[in-house]
């Protein structure tokens, strides 16, 4: 099959997605977009049978990581209906194919909201405070049954002596970390559940005119306490705003958390085996000054910060 040929072919299959999608549309064009590891996606522009050109998210899930691509298929179609009537804006999802017949691998189609990640505005004070209301938000929305537990993950990372295996040398306090989060049993668990995105940070925020726009990228929500959300993204901006950053996100988010510093430990341990392979991301979407130096001086602060709150 020749690569004209091989093009034309799988153009005709998008064609006939996005009539899926939208009954009755047709396919005006095809797009990268720019971002996104965790998914092959493209826009999809689609006219509507009112003429107007619809702007479309299609998302191919090939990883196995985090979940099979099935199951983020699943579990983001899961949290998006869920979030159709909260106070806070996703995509709304109109096509699905989690068994990946028409793509050969499990897909969904989204729609695709106004704006772009752009890390400068999440670092603003007013947009760390943004983030946190939004995950807030989230939060006061009811779970879906259909999402799976955190607790899977969080006792395999906890008692898996291959995880353990990979934190030594990753930083100076691994140790202590590793004793800390160990010491506690399942406490952090026993908390009330709630719909967890489970990657929420600067990431996964668009931004458009100033404002936070919606919250993206779903295949890993999960439910959880809701620490797992705001210690991972309270690490998150520490690292890559600084401590003013983090302040401004839980002033955001205007709850107290019950052990906060387990859930911050355990995505310090991510962040320090992984930090300098983020860091060209992080930089590619606004951090262009963002050093190596800076990003592990704030990753040991905020370790120190909490392990000092280990209780």
């Amino acid at each position: 099959m020749t690569g004209a040929r091989s093009q034309k072919i799988a153009y005709q299959r998008l064609a006939s997605l996005a009539s899926e999608a939208i009954p009755g549309g047709s396919l005006l064009a095809v797009r990268s977009v720019r971002g996104g590891t965790s998914a092959l996606t493209r826009e999809l522009v689609v006219r509507a049978p009112t003429g107007e050109a619809e702007h479309l998210i299609l998302r191919c899930f090939v990883l196995e990581w985090q979940g099979t691509p099935r199951e983020k298929v699943q579990r983001e179609r899961a949290a998006l209906s869920a979030l159709e009537r909260a106070d806070i804006r996703v995509p709304r999802v109109l096509w699905t194919d989690p068994d990946g017949k028409w793509l050969g691998y499990p897909a969904l189609i989204q729609t695709r909201l106004p704006g772009r990640t752009w890390w400068p505005q999440a670092v603003q004070p007013t947009g760390a405070v943004a983030m946190g209301r939004a995950l807030a938000a989230i939060h006061a929305t009811l779970l879906p049954a259909e999402l799976p537990s955190a607790r899977t993950w969080v006792r395999w990372t906890m008692q898996s002596e291959r995880a353990r295996g990979s934190w030594v040398g990753a930083h100076p306090e691994a140790r202590a970390i590793e004793e800390a989060i160990t010491s506690v049993g399942d406490r952090p668990l026993r908390g009330a559940a709630v719909l967890s995105h489970g990657d929420f940070g600067a990431g996964n925020v668009l931004w458009s005119h100033g404002r936070l726009s919606g919250v993206i990228d779903w295949e890993t929500a999960e439910a959880a306490p809701r620490g797992a959300d705001v210690g991972a993204c309270l690490i998150d901006c520490a690292v890559t705003g600084g401590s003013a950053m983090a302040e401004a996100f839980l002033e955001g988010y205007g709850s107290s958390v019950e052990d906060l510093w387990f859930w911050e430990l355990l995505t310090a341990l991510k962040f320090a085996l992984l930090y300098v392979e983020w860091l060209p991301i992080w930089q590619s979407l606004g951090m262009a000054e963002l050093q190596e130096a800076t990003v592990r001086k704030r990753l040991d602060d905020a370790i120190d910060d909490a392990l000092r709150r280990v209780c």
